[in-house]
């Protein structure tokens, strides 16, 4: 499991080394199998403003760039890409950088004109596979510094290897909680308690669970108006610095929410579920659902599924349905939060050979009391991200409430 330092530094002001944080979990036993720092061979890369353009004398396809680096006088680098213009500010790697890629940049001669650097891509800097042209950066960029805090790429990334006992780990609050006794050091945290918004989630939806046994809770909230498209970039560097592919902005949010505070969630297309309600039951014997990994699951009877007044629509705690998935057309959505039973999500997992992020947590145990805390956190995204409107209250089904156990 992958965990960004920033990430835990929104709910623990720890200014330890990564070094010192990765000792610190070990001897609590939490084993730290790697450091990552995707910023490491870029530490030499500065941000640069082109001053002037001019055409190569023995090359039509290559210009010269005049380029303001904060020293005392600007670089000339020959350059290839067509997309910079004068007063853009962009990524230059100087003589002596090492780019992520391995290449050395050094002094060069091309077509008779010595270029003294280079003007990187997405794809050069490490971020992407765009090597389509010159990154610019953002305007208020400042001539002469790293380009580390620009990309966000001064990171740290600890590889952790989390015991099966430690479910409470899985997320970057639990281990942000961890460190917090650790060091002695106050963890912040959001209340979260509020389920604001117009209308009346009760009056559009409803949540039956059949075996509570199986299902010791199950929360549901209703996000209206959304749009469906690309995630900001804060969103999609978050999930791909740890390993998850960004999705869309629904379905990220999901995601986030599960690796910020260890809870699993599911986002439903609200208008592709018969009579718009839930159902938690067993399946059927033979009963088929096709999931989202795009195979055709065959179920058996003591499989737990998430149903509507029709057909299973997901595997409870595995993986959701593909007829019912989160796409660009998809205007409303109903965010699932629930606590399955660990014994009956690892059966269904090992029956049919599906593993997830969520099937790994929740077989290892998760929080109940973060139901209505996840989908808070996730209608409040989503309507930051898509311009949703959450409906008002959630749907919460806890028939046998379970007792917290105090330490």
């Amino acid at each position: 499991m992958k965990i960004l330092l920033s990430w835990l530094r929104d709910y623990v002001d720890i200014r330890e080394t990564p070094e010192r944080i990765a000792d610190a979990l070990l001897m609590s036993g939490t084993e730290v199998e790697a450091i990552f720092r995707p910023g490491e061979n870029l530490r030499t890369v500065v941000i640069g403003q082109i001053l002037d353009i001019k055409e190569h004398p023995n090359a039509s396809d290559l210009t010269i760039c005049c380029v303001d680096v904060g020293k005392d006088s600007p670089l000339h680098i020959v350059c290839g890409a067509k997309n910079v213009r004068p007063l853009d500010k962009v990524p230059v790697a100087q003589i002596g950088s090492t780019l992520p890629s391995g290449a050395e940049i050094r002094k060069a001669s091309i077509r008779g004109v010595d270029s003294l650097g280079m003007l990187c891509s997405m794809k050069e800097l490490g971020i992407s596979d765009d090597h389509s042209g010159i990154y610019i950066l953002p305007e208020d960029s400042t001539v002469g510094q790293d380009v580390l805090n620009v990309l966000g790429r001064d990171e740290a990334i600890f590889d952790l290897s989390v015991t099966p006992n430690r479910g409470d780990e899985l997320s970057h609050l639990g281990i942000a909680r961890e460190l917090s006794a650790i060091f002695n050091l106050s963890l912040g945290r959001e209340a979260l308690d509020g389920s604001e918004g117009p209308g009346d989630v009760k009056k559009v939806t409803s949540v039956q669970i059949e075996e509570s046994d199986l299902c010791h809770r199950y929360g549901a909230r209703v996000v209206e108006n959304v749009k469906v498209g690309k995630s900001p970039n804060w969103l999609r560097d978050r999930l791909e610095k740890v390993g998850i592919r960004s999705i869309n902005n629904i379905v990220d949010v999901t995601n986030y929410v599960m690796l910020d505070i260890g809870h699993p969630m599911h986002a439903f297309d609200f208008d592709k579920l018969s009579q718009n309600r839930i159902f938690v039951r067993k399946a059927r014997q033979g009963e088929k659902i096709k999931t989202l990994d795009g195979g055709v699951r065959t179920l058996s009877n003591p499989m737990l599924v998430i149903a509507d007044a029709k057909d299973a629509v997901a595997l409870a705690g595995v993986m959701g349905g593909k007829d019912c998935e989160v796409t660009e057309r998809t205007t409303r959505v109903l965010l699932e939060a629930a606590v399955f039973d660990p014994v009956s999500v690892r059966k269904t997992s090992k029956t049919l050979g599906l593993v997830s992020e969520s099937s790994y947590r929740f077989e290892r145990g998760v929080n109940v009391a973060n139901v209505p805390i996840a989908l808070n956190l996730a209608a409040r995204l989503i309507s930051d991200v898509s311009k949703g409107q959450p409906i008002a209250g959630m749907i919460d089904s806890y028939p046998n409430i379970l007792p917290m156990k105090r330490i």
